[in-house]
């Protein structure tokens, strides 16, 4: 089990674009079909660019969440863990001190597969693990 993740720089949206670059490091990480499970975002499949690109690579299966279902997503989980537990009392002085925190803290996920296994299991998927 990994954690694929990306942060956008500050005060930008996510767009379709970022969807696309981000499908892709998930194939450069990952073998094999891809299926993806994810919410009912603008920048997801109602994107055309989005569309286009799962279309042009059938390995890539996506799923959405039920509308209005935080609880079912196992993201609301990793960031729940990193911003209550892990920065909780952070105090820092730029964005990019803050930036540096969450990008260590989302890179020490990695090496904790009990962890996010527990947070998938949380989120009440029908998921094999």
């Amino acid at each position: 089990m990994d954690l694929v993740f990306t942060l956008l720089a500050d005060r930008q949206g996510a767009k379709g674009e970022d969807t696309i670059r981000f499908l892709e490091q998930l194939q450069f990480h990952m073998e094999g079909p891809l299926f993806i499970v994810w919410d009912r975002g603008n920048i997801h499949e109602r994107c055309k660019a989005v569309r286009d690109y799962l279309a042009a690579h059938p390995h890539l299966k996506t799923l959405e969440f039920p509308p209005y279902a935080p609880d079912c997503n196992p993201d609301e989980g990793v960031w729940g863990y990193t911003k209550y537990q892990r920065l909780a009392n952070l105090a820092p002085e730029s964005t990019d001190i803050l930036r540096c925190h969450i990008h260590d803290e989302l890179a020490a996920l990695r090496h904790r597969p009990d962890l996010l296994t527990s947070l998938i299991a949380h989120a009440h998927l029908p998921l094999l693990l």
